[in-house]
């Protein structure tokens, strides 16, 4: 799902509760170019 106004040079998140662990993240980096995407990144809450 794609965070709606995320489309910064760096996003932070609201506070993450135990429920969010687990959630996966990538980046879409895109220009005229083209776009290519990152790995995911796995979020954990301690």
């Amino acid at each position: 799902m794609n965070i709606t106004g995320a489309t910064k040079a760096s996003y932070t998140t609201p506070p993450a509760t135990l429920a969010d662990s687990g959630s996966l993240f990538a980046v879409i980096v895109s220009n005229s170019v083209g776009s290519v995407t990152s790995n995911n990144a796995t979020l954990t809450v301690q």
